[in-house]
Formats: C-alpha cells, sequence, structure tokens
C-alpha cells in the first residue's frame, strides 16, 4: 500500500510537472456557446426568396461570362457599352471635340492658302512671267501622293485600334 501511495504520488507530480506547460491558455477562452444556441430557426420564407433571386442572378452571371468566353475565343468582340448617362455632358464633349477639329481644319487651310501665295510670289521673284501651272501641278502632284500615304497610313492605324476593341474609348479620353 505504501508503495502504490508513492506511485500515485509520483504520477501526480508527473501530471503536475506535463501539465505546467498549458497555463496560461486557456485564460483569455471565450465561453462555450450553449448548444440551443447553435440549432438554427426556422428560415424566414422572406429570407429563402431573396435567396433563390440572388441564386438566379448568379447563375444568370455565369452565363453571361460564358457566353462572353466563349466569344472572346470565337474572336468576336463585343461593342462596348456606352457609359454616358448624362446627355448634356455628352453633348458638351461632342461640342468641345468638333470645334476642336473646325479650328484645326481652319489652321490648316490658311496655312494652304498662305503656301501657295508664297509659291506663287517665289515664282513671280524668280523673274518667271508664265507657266505657273506647270510649276504648282507637278507640286501638287506630290502633296497629293503624300498625303494618300498618310491617310494609307491613318486607316492601318484605325484597323488596328479597332482589332483592340477598348482603344477607342480611351482615345476619346485622353482627347479631352
Amino acid at each position: 500500500q505504501h508503495s502504490s501511495k508513492q506511485e500515485a504520488a509520483a504520477r501526480k507530480k508527473l501530471a503536475a510537472k506535463m501539465s505546467a506547460g498549458l497555463a496560461g491558455f486557456s485564460e483569455d477562452k471565450p465561453e462555450p456557446v450553449p448548444q440551443e444556441a447553435l440549432r438554427a430557426p426556422m428560415a424566414d420564407l422572406g429570407t429563402v426568396s431573396n435567396m433563390t433571386d440572388v441564386s438566379v442572378e448568379a447563375a444568370e452571371a455565369a452565363k453571361n461570362r460564358l457566353a462572353r468566353l466563349e466569344a472572346a475565343a470565337a474572336g468576336e468582340r463585343p461593342l462596348p457599352e456606352p457609359t454616358y448617362t448624362d446627355f448634356e455632358s455628352f453633348r458638351a464633349k461632342a461640342m468641345k471635340r468638333s470645334q476642336t477639329y473646325t479650328m484645326a481644319a481652319e489652321r490648316s487651310r490658311k496655312q494652304t492658302e498662305a503656301s501657295q501665295r508664297s509659291v506663287r510670289l517665289d515664282w513671280l521673284r524668280q523673274g518667271h512671267t508664265g507657266h505657273l501651272e506647270d510649276f504648282t501641278s507637278v507640286l501638287e502632284e506630290e502633296l497629293h501622293d503624300i498625303q494618300a500615304q498618310e491617310a494609307e497610313q491613318k486607316q492601318a492605324e484605325c484597323d488596328d485600334l479597332v482589332g483592340t476593341g477598348s482603344a477607342d474609348m480611351d482615345d476619346m479620353d485622353e482627347m479631352d
């Protein structure tokens, strides 16, 4: 009996040493939730109907996403959705762009007229009295060739931009 008491005391001492390392772990532990609180009450019918609406919307969004991915894989690009909700601000931006274009076209026309006058004056100053049209026709042909090349380059750039999709909208925003 004495040895069994000593064994019990030794086990107790060993258990105390083993549990000494665990001290402090449960000090900030919250109280356990009672089992009754874990049982869910019967769902409200309005909540259930809202959940089905959300699931229908999620299914539609998934179908739209799948269709969009399939179209992208096939090389089709959807048209961008218009983002202007305020017609007046859109109109103001369009008018500003139109005025900017009109001013640039007017400036270009004035420069063209000034260069034509300059060519005539140079022609007359050099002592030539006639056949200005022969001289200018060569220059005009060269000008038309340059303009045609620029137009082809711009068309190629436009084709590239159309191929990238949303780059058109970015360019329009940069104009503002």
